[in-house]
């Protein structure tokens, strides 16, 4: 409701006594010291008129006017993209170093934690059960196993590529019981390692072998069981040709309408029990190709084809025919259930809708399903605010499988968790995809999760895909600037990121798109064609395809 210049101003008057001019001077300073860019012009703007990581940015420059001793910086990255999450990490150690005050980093974002911080305090239900430097909670083997299960290195050999959870729910804090840890690590074989809170060298004692079970080639293992089922041999379950979706916005009622294509020409593929990861920066039109794919938005250019045949018109029978065998998992799951209605009867809802099963069988369907998600019998007449945010998703997850999907679509499903919640929900989701042949879209700004449970990854930067390959492939040898800004940004514990690609700004207005290629402005190997030419997407060697006019001419030199 109010200009962000006169926020900051607010807090200037409260705190330091200026008004007027000093303090409009200022706040431009601040403005300016956090990398708000036209900083004049911006000054009278409302907050919804800037993107996340810039609204982030102004919260900080609100927190910097009382010149602050000590700065609290509750999960300031969680919700952002990689890149701009590399921004606010550099700008916090930039601030910190000229100012000197002190700061307080909360996350669950262990990659964050170890380039931003000194030490480390690692809380378990309340205490903390491990405090230590960054150098010995990461950057060598943790004491603490609890410390250890939320770390989450993909680059780690010596065990699974994924987070791993321990596993439960962890203790919750009304009835946290006096042995903290053992609840949600069920290692202890009858026996308890202490009736004090668990120190370091307490948790310590079990070893590694418990929580990392031998996993270093789950990838490959899950690779030959779909072989063994056939999955690969299968024809496509769904095909999208050349996809457009254009949105008309207007700012003011009879102001005129400005396109925005939103989704600009994707062609893809998927086959049963593979999934697809698509990662982007936020309005990169991740979603919208999401909802495209399933019918949900209308496609107004090229076509969806599901099993072979057109996607139906929205909202015919035929089209909600078709609704039982594609199904979405939203990013907010108290959003996404009726806080009027039990988590058991919203999961039966499906097998109601589409009439799949006799009515005198749901409750025993429903208990399977409960079962299969790692929800209790117990829960099953509670009510979404009386789950925790894990256990709503697996609700959510719950209800899409009731009706045996062969296609979900998942967008950002883990974006709200906790790291170890989130690795119990991946791993979830890949065990149900395996068991039941499902095909999978996962949409996600968390590179960490895409890379743990896609097979394939397609890169998407204002409406298109700028790359395509296997999870491996993208992750080990990035080849669009985009996608290596991308990989480079991701924090990862234990890891110094040397040589790291940070890009500087937002992404461009998509209803004043540049032209030639979207990316130019931001990227620092453009030239003169790639502000004049749209670059297509073309196979570049690897089972690859990139949509970039210099990695393109490189690949060419190559091969010739």
């Amino acid at each position: 409701m109010l200009r962000i210049g006169r926020q900051i101003v607010e807090a200037l008057s409260l705190h330091r006594g200026l008004r007027g001019d000093p303090a409009r001077r200022e706040a431009l300073r601040l403005l300016d010291m956090v990398g708000i860019p036209d900083a004049r012009r911006r000054f009278d703007l409302y907050p919804h008129e800037f993107s996340g990581g810039q609204c982030q940015r102004l919260m900080i420059a609100m927190a910097l006017a009382g010149e602050p001793d000590l700065l609290i910086a509750d999960e300031p990255t969680t919700a952002l993209d990689a890149t701009i999450q590399a921004q606010i990490l550099d700008l916090l150690i930039q601030l910190r170093a000229e100012t000197g005050m002190a700061t307080v980093f909360i996350s669950h974002d262990l990659g964050a934690v170890s380039q931003v911080c000194e030490r480390v305090c690692v809380m378990y239900a309340g205490r903390i059960v491990e405090e230590g430097s960054v150098a010995q909670l990461f950057f060598r083997a943790a004491p603490s196993l609890y410390a250890r299960s939320i770390r989450r290195d993909p680059e780690d050999r010596r065990s699974p590529p994924a987070a791993h959870p321990y596993p439960g729910h962890g203790s919750e804090p009304e009835t946290s019981p006096r042995r903290l840890f053992l609840p949600a690590a069920l290692f202890s074989r009858g026996r308890s390692l202490s009736r004090r809170a668990p120190s370091a060298r307490h948790i310590g004692r079990w070893p590694a072998a418990r929580l990392f079970p031998a996993g270093a080639g789950k990838r490959a293992r899950r690779a030959k069981n779909q072989s063994d089922r056939g999955y690969a041999a299968m024809t496509a379950l769904i095909e999208a040709d050349n996809l457009v979706r254009i949105y008309q916005i207007r700012r003011g009622l009879f102001a005129q309408a400005h396109p925005v294509r939103a989704v600009d020409g994707i062609s893809l593929a998927l086959k049963p029990g593979e999934t697809l990861g698509v990662v982007g920066e936020s309005g990169s039109g991740k979603s919208t190709l999401g909802r495209m794919l399933l019918g949900i938005d209308a496609v107004q250019g090229g076509e969806v084809r599901f099993e072979g045949k057109p996607m139906p018109q929205l909202k015919t029978p035929e089209w909600r025919a078709l609704r039982a065998k594609m199904q979405f998992v939203y990013q907010d799951p108290l959003a996404a259930l009726d806080r009027r209605v039990t988590i058991a009867r919203q999961i039966g809802e499906p097998l109601e809708i589409h009439k799949l099963i006799p009515k005198q069988h749901q409750e025993t369907r429903v208990a399977e399903l409960m079962a299969a998600v790692g929800l209790r019998p117990d829960q099953a007449g509670r009510y979404p605010h009386e789950l925790s945010g894990g256990q709503r998703q697996r609700a959510v997850i719950a209800r899409a499988l009731a009706a045996r999907p062969k296609l979900l679509v998942c967008d950002e499903p883990v974006s709200a968790l906790d790291v170890s919640i989130q690795a119990q929900v991946v791993n979830m989701l890949r065990d149900l995809q395996e068991q039941n042949g499902i095909a999978m879209v996962f949409i996600s700004h968390d590179l960490k999760v895409v890379r743990n449970i896609a097979d394939r990854v397609a890169v998407m930067y204002l409406g298109r895909i700028v790359e395509e390959a296997s999870s491996d492939v993208i992750f080990h040898s990035p080849q669009h600037p985009y996608t290596k800004a991308l990989v480079s940004s991701v924090p990862v514990p234990g890891k110094i990121l040397e040589g790291r690609v940070i890009l500087q700004g937002e992404p461009p207005n998509p209803a004043n798109r540049p032209s030639g290629c979207a990316f130019h402005p931001r990227c620092a190997l453009a030239q003169d064609v790639c502000r004049a030419v749209v670059p297509q997407l073309r196979p570049i060697g690897n089972g690859r395809t990139a949509a970039c006019h210099v990695v393109a001419g490189e690949a060419a030199a190559i091969a010739a």
